[in-house]
């Protein structure tokens, strides 16, 4: 089928993680923390960046709240915007960090508890609540 602009761009950063998992002997340097490493992941921005395992679980460890959409965006200085395609994350970190993602996800669509079964009447002498 066609693939449309963002999906293009996503499946281009995909196959450029797994050329760069496929090269492990050659590292590159992450953009954030300018360490050289052999597991990478590329954004899908207009201008790639290349940031290391170790560097985007932190990102998630730190952003669990902001991860509520399952979309790990691009954290590089300079506003990037671009997305951390979720297979080229897969290849690069442990479980656990995509857990986290997932954990964020399930936690932002649970239903708001209901509190109508419960009835709350306030003292009149004192406002607190008593009894029903």
């Amino acid at each position: 089928g066609k693939l449309s602009h963002p999906d293009l761009m996503q499946e281009i950063a995909l196959l450029e993680s797994r050329a760069d998992a496929s090269r492990s002997q050659r590292a590159l340097e992450c953009q954030c923390c300018f360490t050289d490493s052999t597991q990478v992941v590329r954004c899908d921005g207009a201008e790639p960046h290349v940031l290391c395992a170790t560097c985007v679980t932190a990102y998630i460890d730190s952003s669990a709240n902001q991860l509520s959409t399952g979309v790990v965006r691009c954290f590089s200085s300079d506003g990037c915007g671009g997305i951390l395609p979720r297979a080229a994350l897969a290849l690069a970190l442990e479980t656990r960090s995509l857990d986290a993602i997932d954990d964020a996800v399930t936690k932002a669509n649970l239903p708001a508890p209901s509190l109508q079964h419960l009835q709350i009447s306030l003292c009149p002498f004192c406002g607190g609540q008593a009894e029903p």
